[in-house]
């Protein structure tokens, strides 16, 4: 398993390495296949991170593993075939981790395959567009409660 360090140190390193990405694109399929290999893990200890009595204080700096992980997924985006097998390891009510994000990906493969064979992947587009409408209602209703306990 990668995550022998604790999580919170592998925030700036993945933080470093979304903004290489980002700013290098030559570096995204180089990050590609070891991120798809280690992304379970990531995920899971980012699932650890958000559940231990420390993570209101990491979320309010923004110092945690997901918050390191969400720029990183959208900068070298994972397998596609991964993220629904990843997805339904998340905890139903994760306020924390890139759960938006993927979603989104996955409702993007699921678009781009339902446009070469709408009769075998309609189906799957309709789940993704749904769990993505879930997830950005829960996102928005988290950052107004948030805007509303801020200046409130």
């Amino acid at each position: 398993m990668i995550i022998d360090p604790p999580p919170h140190a592998l925030v700036h390193p993945l933080r470093l390495l979304a903004r290489a990405a980002r700013d290098h694109r030559s570096l995204v399929q180089a990050l590609s296949g070891v991120l798809n290999e280690r992304l379970d893990d990531l995920c899971r200890a980012a699932i650890e991170q958000a559940a231990d009595a420390d993570a209101p204080h990491l979320i309010h700096l923004g110092a945690t593993l997901a918050a390191a992980l969400e720029p990183l997924l959208s900068a070298v985006p994972p397998d596609p075939d991964q993220l629904p097998g990843l997805l339904n390891g998340f905890p139903e009510f994760n306020a924390v981790l890139g759960h938006l994000t993927l979603t989104s990906q996955l409702t993007g493969h699921y678009r781009r395959l339902a446009d070469d064979n709408p009769a075998a992947f309609e189906p799957d587009l309709a789940s993704a567009l749904n769990n993505l409408s879930i997830w950005t209602t829960r996102q928005r209703s988290r950052c107004l409660k948030d805007n509303t306990i801020t200046h409130g």
